[in-house]
């Protein structure tokens, strides 16, 4: 199986089915090796043999939720969108408040413009899982879709209460922050990261931009050289040099920063 799901990396679907098969013939109980084994049909577009793979194993694994959206998501892979939408609908029925059926049949609902509809959806798995990630920031997302932008703020900061540890929601609310004009903000957004995810080159770019907004060019000139250091390459990151240097005054280093954007 290992050396299978090492091949289907690679883009070695052949390969990668046959290995998968020969372990599925010693040990037919293993799950893995079914899932691969769909995925790997999947990659050739072998999409009868891995419907009917993806079959089997929710016959293997009825009370298995994970079984029965692969059989939806074989669909839609297939090009089946309406049998996607109905086996994801089944499932939902099967396992109320599943955030993959969930989030699937809510991704269908937004590519139809309905949003409302998408919403609904994403609320029902927070009624049984409440602080599900995923799904609250797909919620403040879909408000800030909407433009609701207090609703969208209020999803990002109850994502964060409820994962302190969590990047994402901070990241999302820092940019929200930003867009409002309150780059002031942004540094309390990302109190209590680690020191690691301070570091970070999403975070360290956004506070880079913060301090540029407020004209702290030399907290962002420290916080800049940390990026270009990681990241030599980027235009960004010489570009946003530059203007912190401008803002301190430093010709030299403002014309050398831009001759490497």
């Amino acid at each position: 199986i290992s050396l299978g799901a090492g091949l289907l990396l690679h883009g070695e679907a052949d390969a990668a089915r046959l290995h998968i098969e020969t372990a599925l013939e010693l040990d037919p109980q293993y799950q893995n090796g079914d899932l691969l084994l769909v995925l790997s049909l999947v990659e050739q577009k072998d999409f009868d043999r891995a419907l009917a793979s993806a079959r089997e194993l929710v016959a293997k694994t009825p009370d298995d939720v994970t079984a029965h959206n692969l059989v939806a998501w074989v669909q839609g892979q297939s090009g089946d969108k309406a049998a996607a939408k109905a086996s994801y609908a089944a499932t939902l029925q099967r396992f109320p408040g599943d955030p993959g059926s969930s989030h699937s049949l809510a991704r269908m609902a937004m590519e139809a413009g309905v949003d409302a509809a998408a919403k609904d959806y994403y609320e029902a798995v927070l009624q049984h899982h409440p602080d599900d990630l995923s799904t609250t920031l797909q919620l403040a997302l879909l408000e800030a879709r909407g433009g609701n932008g207090p609703a969208a703020q209020a999803r990002l900061e109850k994502a964060i209460e409820a994962h302190p540890q969590a990047l994402q929601p901070r990241l999302l609310l820092a940019r929200y922050r930003l867009s409002q004009g309150e780059a002031e903000k942004v540094a309390t957004v990302f109190t209590g990261l680690s020191d690691s995810q301070r570091e970070d080159a999403a975070v360290l770019q956004l506070m880079a931009i913060a301090q540029l907004t407020q004209r702290e060019h030399g907290d962002a000139l420290f916080t800049l050289e940390q990026l270009t250091n990681s990241n030599p390459g980027s235009a960004d990151y010489h570009y946003l040099t530059a203007m912190a240097a401008a803002g301190t005054g430093d010709v030299e280093k403002t014309e050398a920063e831009l001759r490497q954007t």
